[in-house]
């Protein structure tokens, strides 16, 4: 029997998390994604390229790894995992880290060392499951000959939430959720995958936003049933999404970040919220 399937391992995982949230929430650092940057992997990333003397280009929101800036590139994912797990986990009984790149199987896509997620071995996350506790996956992984690649950290974590058959996926950033206009405020709350396919046909979404809205359509299609992106440095907003019981589309909801549901649809387009509703 594969325990990945399990409701029960999956409510305990989201109870211990909760837990871990709790626990930093009391130590008083709530919005440690946004006041201590080493904890986040894209400016770690930049800062340890930077000192190494090393401009790596973006494309298609991707940062474009070469076969030199590789070593820097996992020492600063390697970095942020330990920051993580410290800042999440401080008394080291909720999350097991996992940082030699093989739970995440990875592939080379023809850009150096940018690579694709090809599979996932989800046995040692289910033996971490089965004992309460929570996996923390750095977003790299090595190929069949033992080749580091560095993977985008939403598409992975979407991999691994298909993998053990997850009925929910959050994915943190730095924003309140996705906008369908960023400059002009206009947020999506509830959306279905034909909304969130309309606006990339229509390249509403910003660079760094389009990976993540690709990795929420990944996950709904492969039989998440809700993925969330919710700002990683807002307690109530992650622990709404954690906590959040399942639900059809609810086109009034207008907090807590933005919600992909694969459950019917009720009457009604999906909901935005422009900053003059917000103020």
């Amino acid at each position: 029997m594969r325990y990945a399937h399990c409701h029960e391992d999956r409510r305990r995982a989201r109870r211990a998390w909760q837990r871990s949230l709790e626990s930093h929430a009391r130590a008083g650092a709530g919005r440690w994604s946004r006041s201590d940057s080493r904890a986040r992997g894209g400016p770690e990333i930049s800062r340890q390229l930077a000192e190494a003397g090393i401009d790596l280009p973006f494309v298609d929101g991707l940062r474009v790894t070469t076969e030199a800036a590789m070593p820097v590139v996992l020492r600063a994912l390697q970095h942020c995992n330990a920051q993580l797990y410290h800042q999440l986990d401080p008394t080291g009984d909720v999350i097991v880290p996992f940082t030699d790149g093989t739970t995440v199987q990875a592939q080379f896509c023809g850009r150096d060392r940018v690579g694709e997620v090809n599979d996932v071995v989800t046995q040692p996350l289910v033996e971490q499951l089965q004992k309460h506790r929570v996996p923390l996956l750095p977003p790299y992984g090595v190929d069949a000959t033992g080749q580091f690649y560095n993977l985008n950290a939403d598409t992975t974590a979407a991999h691994v939430a298909k993998a053990v058959n997850a009925d929910k996926l959050l994915l943190c950033t730095n924003v309140a959720g996705v906008f369908a206009d960023f400059s002009l405020g206009v947020q999506l709350y509830d959306v279905t995958r034909e909304d969130l396919e309309r606006h990339l046909a229509e390249s509403a979404f910003s660079a760094g936003m389009i990976p993540k809205v690709n990795a929420m359509l990944f996950a709904a299609s492969r039989g998440v049933k809700e993925v969330w992106v919710v700002d990683g440095g807002d307690p109530d907003s992650l622990s709404f999404a954690l906590l959040h019981e399942a639900a059809p589309f609810d086109p009034a909801r207008t907090s807590h970040g933005t919600r992909l549901t694969t459950r019917t649809r009720v009457a009604g387009a999906s909901r935005v919220a422009s900053k003059s509703e917000l103020n």
